[in-house]
């Protein structure tokens, strides 16, 4: 195979693929004419690894980062920006390729929630993705800004300074006051940020919590 279908296979550029080839040190196994290289169809296996590049037959990369986001969340997604963050792409190509995944029967969604569909096939291309792709990890600044109060709930908080409460460290409190307040989309958030044990971690060290706002946690906890 030559540069062109390498790059097709990975789905990027015919420039690209003459780079990350020649970066990769891959050395032709056929040549036709002067410029024209041929490779080993190993090199496809050689570069996605290599490079974290991506290719499985019948699917793009932002469907797989949405699939394996789905997978990782135990109670799918409500939020399509949340999802957005997870996989480190836009809102609109989330927004974008969801449709086409719900068309294939790969997500679906069920009052309001985004959770992973019922194809036969797709345990066996979730495995595939797997192993072939891994969610981007947090750089720096993303980690920090996920630490704070979203500026949207910032005045549920009026007796402490919200740019130094870490939100991670102190759930218990978060989680707590939220439950208290009434806030539909805090509670929201509560249920996208934070995990289930989280949550019932809270119920459980928070003696004096109103019933109500107790069944409320339960509640976000899938209890």
């Amino acid at each position: 195979m030559d540069a062109t279908q390498i790059a097709s296979e990975l789905g990027i550029s015919h420039e690209k693929a003459k780079i990350e080839i020649k970066n990769a040190q891959i050395l032709a196994t056929a040549t036709a004419g002067k410029k024209r290289e041929f490779y080993s169809s190993e090199v496809i296996k050689k570069l996605s690894s290599f490079y974290n590049l991506f290719s499985v037959p019948g699917i793009k990369r932002e469907e797989a980062l949405i699939l394996l986001a789905i997978q990782h969340h135990q109670y799918g997604y409500s939020s399509l920006r949340k999802m957005a963050r997870i996989t480190g792409l836009s809102n609109t190509t989330v927004s974008k390729y969801m449709p086409k995944l719900e068309a294939q029967g790969l997500v679906r969604q069920m009052r309001g929630v985004w959770r992973l569909g019922e194809n036969a096939k797709l345990a066996t291309l979730l495995a595939d993705i797997e192993s072939k792709l891994k969610l981007p990890e947090q750089n720096k600044v993303f980690d920090k800004e996920r630490e704070i109060i979203p500026h949207a709930f910032r005045h549920l908080f009026w007796d402490v300074d919200t740019t130094a409460l870490n939100v991670r460290k102190k759930h218990v409190y978060v989680i707590r006051r939220i439950l208290e307040l009434n806030n539909i989309s805090a509670w929201a958030w509560v249920k996208d940020y934070y995990s289930r044990n989280e949550i019932l971690e809270t119920l459980e060290k928070t003696r004096y919590l109103e019933e109500k706002a107790r069944a409320l946690g339960e509640v976000l906890a899938g209890k």
